[in-house]
């Protein structure tokens, strides 16, 4: 996503549809989703029901990222075909689900659909333990990975904090895929942190965009990895 677009996005969030949107279960957070649309509350598929659909759910309810989940029972709505960046479920790549009624779901071993939703976009990939391992984040329903190259203390100090890590200790940084090799096409070049943000999005490389980063930083050779 391209600064342009990112912005474009905000104002749309102000004046674009709003699909009222319910997580049946036992929090706030994770459960069966639900949206309300024309009269009744509709329910989804588990199948093709990924992050990118997850983000939107949970970006509605004012949580930053989300993961899918399924649930014993029978979905109505089914492949939504978000791309992550939506600000209404109904905006979504399939609105013939919308306006023809119901869509039971294809399998008859499908599941309802349902979502995890935090404000936790960071995890630790291929370590030993939970404080160590491959840098990756979640933004707009896509898993991310860090570049070595311009990767400090920085940047490691908020990773660290963002993995739930107790105390302030120095971490040691690894680089050239220490931790395996990501995948996809989301590599951030330059986290540019200075240590004190609460969020990855506070960084000054925010916002980011897939394929974007330059040589050697475009490929997954050089993913950076952290022990806390």
């Amino acid at each position: 996503m391209t600064q342009m677009q990112y912005a474009a996005l905000l104002e749309h969030q102000q004046t674009g549809p709003y699909t009222p949107i319910r997580l049946t279960g036992s929090s706030n957070s994770t459960g069966t989703v639900e949206a309300f649309y024309d009269g009744s509350w509709r329910t989804f598929c588990s199948s093709n029901f990924g992050y990118k659909e997850a983000a939107v759910i949970c970006r509605r309810l004012n949580f930053k990222v989300g993961e899918p989940v399924s649930y014993y029972g029978r979905g109505f709505l089914y492949n939504l075909q978000c791309t992550g960046t939506e600000t209404d479920i109904t905006e979504c790549g399939n609105p013939n689900h919308w306006d023809n009624g119901y869509w039971y779901c294809n399998s008859g071993s499908d599941r309802k659909a349902g979502v995890q939703c935090s404000n936790d976009r960071v995890r630790l990939q291929n370590g030993i333990n939970k404080y160590q391992g491959r840098v990756e984040f979640l933004y707009y329903g896509v898993w991310g990975t860090v570049c070595s190259q311009h990767f400090d203390k920085y940047d490691a100090q908020v990773i660290c904090r963002l993995a739930h890590v107790p105390g302030n200790q120095t971490a040691t940084i690894y680089e050239q895929s220490r931790y395996g090799s990501g995948s996809g096409s989301l590599i951030v070049e330059d986290l540019k942190c200075n240590g004190t943000e609460d969020d990855l999005d506070e960084c000054d490389s925010f916002p980011w965009s897939e394929e974007s980063a330059q040589p050697p930083c475009n490929i997954h050779d050089f993913d950076v990895g952290v022990s806390c």
